[in-house]
This record gives C-alpha cells, structure tokens and sequence, in this order.
C-alpha cells in the first residue's frame, strides 16, 4: 500500500496600507484562504512578506505550506499596497523682490520649509504663484 498526501494550497487576496514610515508586512496566515492537509500543516510560509514605497499597488506573493513528511504545495495571490498617508506640509514665510516691471513669481519649492512623506513628494505647488 503506497500512502499518498493530500494537501491543498488556497490563498485569498490581501489589502496593506504603508504605515508612517513606508512599510507593511503580512504574515502566511494573511494570505491562507483555507489551506488544507490530510495530516496536518506543519509550516507556512509567505514570499515577498515585506512591502515599501516602491511595492505600492499590485504585488504577487506565493504562499508554500509544508506537512510533517516534507511534502509541500503551493499557491499565489495578489497583496495590494496602499499609501494612504497624506504628507506633513511645512510651509515658511518668504520676502519677493518685484523685477523692473513690478512682477514676481514663486514656486512651491520656494515655500517649503521642510514638508515630509512617508513616501515621497512629488510635486509642490503655491497659490497664487504670481504677484
């Protein structure tokens, strides 16, 4: 009699937010939509199991899930990465000098006093920017 193992890997779709300093991490069990072993699953593991800025969006992970007599299977789902922290402006006072024809401009740029992202920033605007 030839004894055979039944394991079956289901994983389910996960949803991450970047926290304040622009990572996020899952575990197995995040990803585990049900799994199932005819013995019993010993260990789980998730690869990638870390994410950061550049991760934001769609990211594929594979789930392996090993039984007592080293037999393995696996599967795949999509963990989304979301940065859904706003950035820190940090706005400083400025003096503009008026040019031959009474006209000054700003950028955004000269208005930034040390604004931050749990990511990046990637664009600065000033309103009105005209004077």
């Amino acid at each position: 009699m030839v004894a055979t193992d039944s394991q079956t890997s289901v994983c389910q779709d996960v949803t991450v937010f970047l926290d304040g300093s622009g990572s996020a991490s899952i575990t197995a069990g995040d990803v585990d939509g049900g799994s199932t072993d005819n013995c019993a699953i010993t260990s789980q593991s998730v690869t990638p199991s870390s994410f950061n800025c550049s991760n934001t969006g769609a990211n594929t992970v594979t789930l392996t899930n090993t039984d007592g007599s080293g037999n393995t299977s696996t599967c795949t789902a999509t963990v989304t990465v979301n940065d859904s922290t706003a950035p820190t402006a940090v706005c400083q006072n400025i003096t503009v000098s008026l040019d031959g024809s009474g006209n000054a401009s700003i950028t955004g740029a000269d208005l930034d006093g040390g604004s931050t992202d749990n990511c990046s920033i990637v664009s600065q605007t000033a309103s009105p920017s005209s004077f």
